[in-house]
């Protein structure tokens, strides 16, 4: 039958359902609510059952519920297409079930069969770029479901745009929640004008039903928060970040807020200055991890914390000695040793800028695995800068030979000296991750939990790859990057990799030989999570990792071997703790655990060939020695 005459024959009559019969792999609590135009991801991987309306195929079927606002004729635009494909690759079929008067009705009967299961308007299969759904004489308040197969399975998004919005008469579906906006106020007449900017200095903090608070961090000001649920009540405001509470105030906030029903509804909390202040800060964010041989990179990142323009300013990054800058992606910097300067101009207020800095690192035996590089930072010229704690920043990162692409890790390194550092300061985290699969990824969640000896209170962000939106509830964070479409990532680029950064306070109760650990759980799509590293912070009374033994102390023999070597520690009171062996190409060929001054090795499995030993004790000492194997 012609599809078009198909079409009118489901608006006229409604008959393109199979009454009686349960709908294929229906599921209430996964149903997607459609709100305006959107990206909502396909399903891939179920097999067809049963034919339903004028589909031939329900295989990989998805499924969609809507709420109308407005009564009147609604049309709604279906497309779908892969994972970055075009805008619309892939065939969109769709049939579309109701008028329901709940939710709970539209459940029973899509799950029993026992009706109205009825196409209503709509009903096509085989468009190969798009169709339009449409429900004619939608009374607001009725609901609806649709199905949506994927006969290419192929992973995409499928995408529902209102596409007679502006006609007279038309309906409208119901998109539930809240957008919330902070803005700059300059004439306090708490409306946001055009040359009214976002403000970003602070984050919101909502309660749902007087419960746990939950804050909200976005980069540019906005966040929105989606929900139908009738029986949520939410407190909304809005708080600065309290080294510059004293320069605003906030003249909004709003209490048994319910979104369900009105659509989306926008708050928005005019912040005034109270007094004017300048203010600039800089950060080092670790891109990659330094790996013998090869090159890492770093990324700096410069912001005017204040209200005022910032007419120039100085840059200065000196990278670790015996390493090389190979290049740094911002134009104008001026060579200097071991680093370089760079003048900046016409920083506006809020505004952040970034740039790359790629280093060379040497091979070994020049620098041996877990060395620690570290490189500074610091941004100077500006007079009267209200935050001088945040003009220096520096990176402490180990040479690897092999590393896990999502993994944390922390500015300072895994040891602290307990006298070097002063309860104002800040941890400073890097989570990175990377699309190592086979398809792309259309979100991407970032969960940590921090240790008990951390401030959650104390949050800031420093940066991140992508747009996102943090949410907190006590110690838990949570990053979102929605509609991230994060490609698979190609070696040597920044394509299909992603970062986020934040710093964070130590409570005041830290003492010497407090450990912190952190790790993250990382979630592509709807997979299961990837656990990073656990990144462990130690402080300690000295700086021991990178003492080296007296070379009378430490014998290793017989150099060459060729199938066993003894290591022993001679005229001292440490016990060894760990033993590695690496290849050339920093591979670990061989790795002992140790709990005495001396341990004996089998190198008999190894090939021929130069190897690097690296000894480490209980008190953290190491040292690197060459053997030959024969």
């Amino acid at each position: 039958m012609n599809k078009l005459l198909l079409l009118s024959f489901c608006v006229l009559f409604g008959f393109c359902g199979k009454i009686g019969y349960a709908q294929p792999h229906f599921n209430c609590s996964q149903l997607q609510t459609v709100c305006g135009a959107h990206n909502y991801p396909n399903t891939i991987n179920v097999p067809s059952l049963t034919p339903y309306a004028c589909l031939n195929t329900t295989s990989n079927p998805t499924y969609f519920s809507t709420r109308i606002a407005q009564s009147g004729t609604v049309k709604l635009g279906v497309t779908q297409f892969s994972l970055g494909g075009a805008w619309s690759d892939l065939f969109v079929d769709f049939a579309a079930w109701g008028p329901f008067n709940s939710m709970d009705e539209a459940c029973t009967a899509m799950y029993s069969g026992s009706g109205p299961l009825v196409p209503v308007g709509s009903c096509i299969e085989g468009a190969m770029s798009s169709g339009t759904l449409d429900i004619y004489n939608a009374i607001a308040g009725q609901y609806y479901i649709f199905l949506v197969p994927n006969t290419s399975n192929q992973a995409g998004f499928v995408n529902f745009s209102q596409i007679n919005s502006n006609d007279v008469g038309a309906g409208s579906i119901d998109c539930a929640g809240m957008n919330l906006s902070a803005f700059l106020d300059a004439n306090s007449n708490g409306i946001q004008e055009a040359n009214e900017a976002n403000f970003t200095s602070g984050q919101f903090e909502y309660t749902v039903n007087n419960g746990a608070v939950n804050s909200l961090f976005s980069p540019n000001g906005t966040c929105q928060i989606s929900d139908d649920n009738p029986l949520n009540n939410y407190n909304l405001n809005y708080t600065i970040n309290p080294e510059f509470a004293a320069y605003y105030s906030v003249s909004a906030a709003f209490t048994n807020v319910n979104p369900a029903g009105g659509g989306m509804t926008n708050y928005n909390f005019p912040v005034t200055i109270l007094q004017n202040y300048k203010d600039v800060g800089v950060s080092i964010v670790p891109m990659s991890a330094p790996r013998a041989g090869g090159t890492y990179r770093n990324r700096v990142i410069f912001a005017n914390n204040g209200n005022q323009l910032i007419d120039s300013g100085v840059i200065t990054f000196h990278c670790q000695a015996g390493t090389a800058i190979a290049y740094v992606s911002q134009t104008g910097t001026t060579a200097i040793a071991n680093g370089f300067t760079y003048s900046f101009a016409n920083l506006l207020p809020f505004e952040s800028r970034s740039f790359t800095v790629t280093m060379n690192v040497p091979a070994i035996p020049v620098v041996h695995i877990n060395q620690l590089l570290t490189n500074t930072v610091s941004v100077s010229g500006l007079a009267g800068d209200l935050v001088g704690s945040n003009n220096n920043s520096s990176c402490t990162q180990a040479v690897v030979a092999a590393y896990d692409p999502n993994d944390k890790i922390e500015s300072h390194g895994e040891q602290i000296v307990y006298s070097t550092y002063d309860p104002t300061d800040y941890l400073q985290y890097t989570i990175r991750f990377e699309n190592t699969g086979n398809a792309g990824a259309l979100d991407v969640k970032v969960s940590d939990q921090l240790d008990a000896k951390l401030d959650p209170s104390s949050i800031k962000m420093v940066g991140a790859s992508h747009a996102y939106t943090l949410d907190r509830v006590e110690n838990q964070l949570v990053w979102n990057f929605m509609n991230i479409q994060l490609p698979v990532s190609v070696p040597d680029t920044d394509t299909g990799k992603g970062y986020v950064t934040f710093k964070v306070k130590v409570k005041p109760s830290y003492a010497i030989g407090d450990v912190i650990p952190n790790a993250a759980s990382i979630y592509f799509d709807s997979n299961p999570a990837i656990v990073t590293n656990t990144f462990n912070t130690e402080f300690v009374s000295e700086l021991l990792g990178t003492t080296q033994f007296d070379e009378n102390h430490l014998q290793l023999y017989p150099n060459p071997a060729s199938s066993t070597v003894h290591i022993h520690l001679q005229d001292s009171t440490e016990s060894l703790s760990t033993i590695h062996v690496y290849d050339l190409l920093g591979k670990t060929v061989l790795s002992v655990p140790c709990s005495s001054n001396e341990q004996t090795l089998d190198v008999a499995p190894l090939l021929k060939g130069i190897y690097m030993v690296e000894i480490n004790t209980e008190s953290h000492m190491k040292w690197v020695k060459k053997l030959v194997v024969n």
